[in-house]
């Protein structure tokens, strides 16, 4: 698994997303346009891809599309799953991060088969039923 861009917008200091288990960002429900009025915003998403799932692969993927966007330094906003995302990315990539939020993070979960499950059937969840609940 690896992490690629997802949206980039609005201008100011650098902020990456990095999404939880939805792996694509959808669930900051309008807090995107809020955050992209004061800062550049940059949300990832994650990707399959044939180098397996591991915590520095994908945070040498988010540091890989920092550097693509021209991004020297950032702030790193996660949540849930994305926080150990954002962690790792903080401590293999010192020059890069200037400081990390983690929101509802969690570092490990065990139940590998339910976690696959909620990556595969998060996305086909409507936006608006996410509201709702």
């Amino acid at each position: 698994m690896r992490a690629r861009l997802h949206k980039d917008d609005g201008e100011g200091r650098p902020v990456i997303y990095v999404p939880g288990i939805d792996a694509t960002g959808d669930l900051l429900l309008g807090t995107f346009e809020r955050l992209a009025r004061d800062y550049r915003l940059l949300c990832v998403e994650y990707v399959a891809d044939d180098d397996g799932d591991s915590y520095a692969g994908l945070a040498a993927s988010i540091a890989e599309i920092a550097r693509k966007r021209g991004v020297e330094r950032c702030l790193l906003l996660s949540e849930s799953f994305g926080g150990a995302v954002a962690l790792r990315t903080a401590l293999d990539f010192p020059e890069l991060v200037a400081g990390v939020a983690v929101v509802n993070g969690f570092a490990h979960y065990g139940r590998r088969a339910a976690l696959a499950w909620s990556r595969f059937s998060a996305p086909l969840v409507p936006a608006w039923a996410y509201r709702f609940g």
